[in-house]
């Protein structure tokens, strides 16, 4: 067991969830921080404490936890060494269960068995790790989040930790909360459009085009909307992923090749995605979706603008922008999943928005 100071980095949500919790624990696989942290933190009102490993060394560690010389009570704390972990019965209900063993292959399997647990933690969960599950041929933690209602990941420090739950909402466990719009990017940055043969294309940039060649008040607003919703994706992506934005968007050389075929074809598959471009069908779609209680996200927003839309390369830009927002917008909820829940104004408060800038204007 190595002395590593990073492999209690799941302690700021392990303890902020045995406070927020009374009922029985589960551990699996021991450690130097959570084993510790919870034999002591379960000792006052001897919580219910079970915990289970494969090593028969770190079992043999566990013993020290019944040590008479500690003068507590340990009758509270089950150890349990695994022979094999299909064997074992984890259908308690559960106020907590920690995830933390070995063999990293089933991870997601046992998280899967301990889904009727109030809070699951899921130690090792970052998408670095998670890649390194796809390469091995095991199934990723990733594809067993979108089977939980309530989904964060805590990036604050690595190893990061994921919190799932089915029955409760984590949003105060948020460390940072998601930013809320609060301002739209100014004009002064949506006419620069930059377009030379040599840079990338990025959303903004495509969004900027159409921005200064058009004089409605409305899709001037709604392109400014998506645009700060744009910077605020990527970032996101790129401080989880660093350049892995910088190979997604092509050339604007590249992209003239594209516009030189337009829409017409389609079997077109934009370098960028190795996708058709979204069709127009589903952009007929995405201006129909807001109401005034609905959430007003990057694609809807350019849907809007698409149907006001007569300029056919406008038109055109609108579908390669919303292709964009949807790849990097799938990409971020795999490295951060539930990131975008709350992060899409909702269209009523897009409205308040809307007339205080217009006012300030």
């Amino acid at each position: 067991m190595k002395l590593q100071s990073r492999r209690g980095s799941h302690l700021p949500i392990l303890t902020k969830l045995f406070n927020m919790t009374t009922g029985p624990i589960l551990e699996m696989g021991c450690g130097l921080f959570s084993t510790v942290y919870l034999f002591w933190a379960c000792v006052e009102k001897k919580r219910r404490l079970v915990t289970y490993d494969d090593n028969p060394k770190f079992f043999e560690w566990l013993q020290d936890f019944k040590n008479p010389k500690n003068r507590v009570d340990h009758s509270f704390h089950e150890i349990h060494l695994v022979k094999d972990w299909d064997s074992i019965d984890l259908n308690e209900k559960w106020s907590i269960a920690f995830i933390d063993h070995s063999p990293d292959s089933r991870r997601a399997q046992d998280i899967e068995r301990v889904s009727h647990a109030d809070y699951i933690i899921v130690h090792d969960a970052e998408p670095k790790e998670d890649l390194k599950r796809a390469q091995s041929g095991y199934r990723t933690i990733a594809s067993v989040v979108k089977n939980f209602r309530y989904s964060y990941l805590y990036t604050e420090a690595i190893p990061n930790t994921l919190i799932l739950s089915n029955r409760y909402s984590i949003e105060d466990l948020m460390t940072r909360k998601v930013p809320k719009v609060t301002r739209i990017v100014p004009e002064t940055e949506m006419i620069k459009t930059h377009p030379g043969q040599h840079r990338r294309y990025t959303i903004c940039r495509a969004l900027r085009e159409i921005f200064v060649k058009t004089n409605d008040p409305e899709i001037r607003l709604k392109l400014q909307y998506a645009c700060t919703l744009a910077e605020y994706i990527t970032a996101k992506v790129d401080s989880h992923d660093h350049g892995w934005l910088k190979d997604f968007y092509p050339f604007r050389r590249e992209f003239n090749t594209i516009m030189s075929i337009q829409s017409l074809d389609n079997s077109l598959i934009p370098y960028v995605t190795k996708e058709n471009l979204v069709s127009e069908a589903y952009l007929q779609e995405c201006s129909k979706i807001p109401g005034r209680h609905k959430k007003y996200p990057i694609c809807v927003a350019l849907g809007q603008i698409y149907t006001q839309t007569t300029n056919p390369e406008d038109k055109f830009r609108l579908r390669y922008a919303i292709t964009l927002a949807q790849r990097i917008t799938e990409r971020l909820e795999t490295l951060d999943p539930g990131w975008l829940r709350n992060f899409y104004l909702s269209y009523r408060d897009f409205e308040n928005l809307k007339n205080e800038t217009i006012n300030n204007s």
